[in-house]
């Protein structure tokens, strides 16, 4: 879907369209900011960016990518894993390639760094107000440094308004040349947010100026906003683990035993799809967008290792264990203590899912989150919605 070059709009950067592994999260919080905005009236336009780490990643063809080759084990394992998830791949590549056309509004271009970097104007578009909007976009990368679209340090870019919606930034703290580096590339924004309070607090002391605590895009919307896109599962009475990113199966086994107390069937959403041979279970690899939310919002009970399923089991919510990918894992801490549900956080230090737990009182979520949720739409409408 194109934007009308006629009408003002807000930019959009982040990572979306672009990621690793065919993300939902990734895809999801563009999308939902994008809503929110187009619920209040404003127009918006996504920008089709390869980040720099990703312009040289196959997403369509994941095989083709690096592997660890000096380690056997691992190189047998990716390879395997692959030619199981070929065609899985294949499927859920177009299913988010049709999801970006038909839900979307972005440039009709792709563009990547240097190109945008060179040019004066975006395809005529009246792009009013940048927002550099959530996901970690603010991180420090060893080989790149920081990402200078980003932080919307281009010239077309420069011309307009700035702001920062709910960036994270990782946890490794920024040397004394990162540090200047950071205070260059923020100095001409409106208005600063992130999702995560320590960073709050970090960006606030390293910038000595106002930065606000707000909420990640997704929880923007209600769940009947989502269920105008849900694709209901074939399947009921299960368990959905939702095993993003690395193949956690201390968790799985975890999830396997929980499915069985509760007399569920165990139904694995994730990129692993070799593990349907190694351990048994249901394991579906080329779920879209639409299925993703199906299978989240039909789920009995959710076990996941991911910020955005937490975010999803919250939105409708679900029973829910989430489990620490590694101890820097900032914002799924900071998610389980704006929820007030710390309980529910498996660390990675003891992966065992309790026999005995008290259910997810929602109510209580609901008022621990709406101190934020207002913040949150506080800094939209004051920064973004009412400079447009």
């Amino acid at each position: 879907m194109l934007p009308d070059k006629n009408k003002k709009l807000v930019g959009i950067v982040s990572y979306n369209i672009h990621s690793n592994h065919l993300n939902y999260g990734t895809v999801l919080h563009s999308y939902a900011f994008q809503q929110y905005l187009k619920m209040h009236g404003v127009e918006s336009v996504i920008l089709d960016f390869v980040p720099p780490s990703l312009e040289h990643y196959h997403v369509k063809w994941p095989f083709l990518n690096n592997v660890r080759f000096w380690h056997i084990r691992s190189f047998l394992f990716y390879m395997a894993n692959w030619i199981f998830a070929c065609f899985d791949n294949l499927s859920k590549f177009k299913k988010f390639q049709s999801f970006f056309d038909r839900c979307y509004v972005k440039t009709a271009k792709e563009y990547r760094t240097e190109q945008l970097k060179k040019m004066d104007s975006l395809e005529e578009l009246q792009v009013d107000l940048w927002v550099c909007e959530s996901d970690v976009i603010w991180k420090l990368y060893t080989c790149n440094g920081f990402f200078d679209v980003f932080f919307l340090n281009t010239p077309f870019m420069n011309k307009s308004k700035k702001v920062a919606y709910s960036p994270c930034l990782g946890s490794r703290k920024f040397n004394k040349d990162e540090v200047l580096t950071f205070k260059y590339l923020t100095q001409t924004f409106s208005a600063i947010s992130c999702r995560e309070r320590k960073s709050v607090e970090y960006v606030q002391r390293i910038l000595n100026r106002e930065v606000s605590f707000v909420l990640d895009p997704t929880l923007l919307l209600s769940s009947d906003i989502y269920d105008r896109i849900v694709e209901p599962p074939k399947y009921r009475k299960y368990l959905l683990c939702y095993n993003c990113m690395s193949n956690d199966k201390e968790m799985l086994r975890e999830a396997k035993k929980l499915a069985d107390r509760l007399g569920l069937q165990l139904i694995e959403l994730s990129i692993f799809s070799i593990n349907r041979m190694i351990l048994g279970h249901k394991v579906v690899g080329d779920a879209g967008i639409e299925e993703f939310l199906g299978y989240m919002k039909f789920a009995d009970f959710v076990v996941c290792n991911s910020f955005h399923g937490a975010c999803f089991c919250k939105i409708y919510k679900k029973q829910f264990f989430v489990f620490e990918r590694d101890k820097s894992d900032v914002k799924m801490h900071n998610l389980v203590e704006t929820f007030g549900v710390i309980d529910r956080m498996i660390p990675c230090d003891n992966k065992h899912i309790p026999e005995v737990y008290s259910p997810i009182d929602y109510g209580a979520v609901e008022e621990n989150i709406r101190p934020v949720l207002d913040d949150s739409i506080q800094f939209i409408n004051k920064y973004i919605i009412s400079q447009i």
